[in-house]
């Protein structure tokens, strides 16, 4: 990842990701070929006498070689920090900067200079940024603090996702990238201080259901209470990111209220509990994975719910009759419909090809259900249909 070689404008914004790798003289090598020229005397130059001159330089050349010597540095003290944060709030430019700018090029060659450092001394110095400066400045300090478990960040990050909603349009109307990273570190941190801002934070982004669903039981049943309280909006999603935080649980101690809500006789809960329960039970719970099995396969044969679900279980359990039933349903995704023609294939499942040639000379021509009949059964026999 050259990110100062262009290409990687908007990943700093993407998510936390993962840490920049250590480069050394690769990187100062490139720009040097790129200016035709070498200049020695830079190793010499301190990280702070490099930004100076960054700032005070008008030959495009000369700044390229600037900044790829400072992108190769780390940090010592927090006065560094300080100045390498000023060069991403002064130089960087916002939504959309081309990468053949020395501006942009500055500020991302600062912000991997941060992003390496591991010197947890500079952590106050870089937390004093997680709510102040731009977009690229302060998902760094987010990415900074969650990389290296800085759990004295957790105060700042809960005010950023609280009031992120009006900061972040006017920083950059339309764009929550800092927000949504924000919830994601809060969730990586696991602190229980953090958990009101995360449930307010469901309004607005699912990274706040993946983030409480870290907390397991400790919300679940408050969920429960929040979604119930919702009243229903088309153009909102915050039912629906209140249900999904189920999906992603763990916890084994709440296997019993995501299988109350199972077979309960609201709906709203039924696919996320399903999920949770396929992902967490095994034959040490109660209910085993076999009962979560067959209560999904039973739902699906009821009311056609769960199908990506039921693909799964067939194929672990053998159930080539399952597969053909979803492959042979008409509202089945096509996503799906494609999962289910593989699994057919992975079980060899010669057993089934005179149901499957069946349903391929019913199903319209160049139909999705038509395709995966097809490639399904060439996958099983080999021949072509």
């Amino acid at each position: 990842m050259l990110i100062l070689c262009g290409g990687m404008s908007s990943s700093i914004h993407a998510s936390l990701g993962s840490r920049p790798k250590d480069y050394t003289v690769e990187k100062r090598e490139f720009f040097e070929r790129l200016a035709g020229k070498r200049v020695p005397e830079l190793d010499a130059m301190s990280l702070i006498e490099l930004t100076t001159k960054l700032r005070k330089v008008k030959d495009d050349q000369e700044k390229r070689l600037l900044i790829a010597a400072l992108g190769t540095r780390k940090p010592s003290t927090e006065k560094e920090v300080k100045v390498l944060f000023d060069v991403m709030n002064r130089m960087v430019i916002p939504a959309f900067d081309s990468d053949e700018d020395n501006g942009g090029r500055a500020a991302r060659a600062s912000a991997e200079t941060i992003l390496r450092c591991t010197d947890l001394r500079l952590a106050p110095a870089v937390i004093k940024h997680i709510n102040h400066g731009n977009n690229m400045a302060r998902m760094t300090a987010i990415r900074w603090v969650t990389w290296n478990n800085v759990r004295d960040a957790v105060p700042e990050l809960i005010d950023s996702v609280k009031d992120g909603s009006a900061r972040e349009e006017k920083l950059n109307p339309g764009r929550f990238e800092v927000r949504d990273a924000a919830v994601e570190a809060l969730g990586k941190f696991g602190d229980e201080r953090a958990i009101p801002a995360l449930m307010r934070a469901l309004k607005w982004t699912p990274s706040a259901s993946i983030a409480l669903s870290q907390f397991g039981m400790k919300v679940a049943p408050d969920l429960v209470k929040l979604y119930k309280s919702i009243s229903y909006s088309p153009v909102s999603n915050y039912q629906s990111n209140v249900a999904y935080t189920f999906k992603f649980m763990r916890d084994k101690t709440a296997i019993p209220l995501m299988w109350k809500l199972l077979n309960g006789d609201d709906t709203a809960f039924k696919e996320d509990t399903a999920a949770m329960l396929e992902n967490t039970c095994d034959a040490t719970t109660t209910p085993t994975l076999s009962e979560v099995d067959e209560r999904i396969v039973t739902l699906y044969l009821k009311n056609r719910w769960f199908s990506d679900l039921v693909v799964n279980i067939a194929v672990r359990t053998n159930r080539i009759d399952l597969l053909v039933k979803v492959i042979g349903e008409n509202n089945t995704r096509s996503d799906i419909r494609r999962e289910a023609s593989k699994g057919l294939i992975k079980l060899k499942a010669v057993s089934a090809v005179p149901e499957l040639e069946k349903l391929y000379k019913e199903s319209p021509p160049y139909s999705s259900k038509r395709v995966e009949l097809s490639n399904a059964l060439k996958g099983i026999t080999g021949k072509d249909y």
